[in-house]
């Protein structure tokens, strides 16, 4: 058990609901020899649920979880599995997530959980906004060429009309 995290087998690994609870079933290849005491974990975003009870079976190379989650305890969304090996070992995390959503079927995700990232605004400026201060830039660049006098009679001039235009547009 080099690695961090427990990869469960795809074809093998399942959940579902029998008797008002969850039973989780996980296939883990490398899991190493079957120990007492194999505990699986549910963590979720405010609480965690250690199964009532797992059953462990013997595979090549591996183990065959069922996991029983005591009734009621899931609720809607996103919960982790972690695996212990041991009774005094650490929960390893699996790359395998459960999905509750009530009414609706559970469901098995296996692999990494994917990065949420929420995504920048991109823009933080009004449409009117944006518009002028991108005028305000091409402008600026044009009157580079006029001595600065001449300039800041022109900035006065556009910013009257850029005025008057966007009253115009918005009565």
């Amino acid at each position: 058990m080099a690695s961090d995290k427990f990869n469960p087998g795809l074809a093998l690994s399942y959940v579902h609901r029998r008797d008002g609870r969850v039973r989780v079933h996980l296939d883990l290849p490398r899991f190493g020899e079957p120990g007492d005491g194999i505990r699986v974990k549910l963590v979720g975003s405010t609480k965690s649920v250690v199964a009532d009870e797992t059953l462990v079976t013997a595979t090549p190379g591996g183990v065959r979880l069922v996991a029983t989650m005591p009734p009621g305890a899931l609720t809607n969304g996103s919960w982790e599995v972690k695996v212990s090996p041991a009774p005094e070992a650490k929960f390893r995390t699996t790359e395998s997530r459960v999905l509750v959503a009530d009414p609706q079927p559970i469901a098995l995700l296996i692999g990494p959980a994917p990065r949420s990232v929420v995504p920048e605004p991109r823009h933080t400026l009004p449409a009117r906004q944006r518009v002028a201060k991108s005028l305000g830039h091409v402008a600026d660049q044009a009157l580079t060429e006029l001595p600065p006098q001449n300039a800041a009679k022109a900035r006065d001039g556009l910013r009257r009309v850029a005025r008057k235009v966007s009253k115009r547009l918005s009565g």
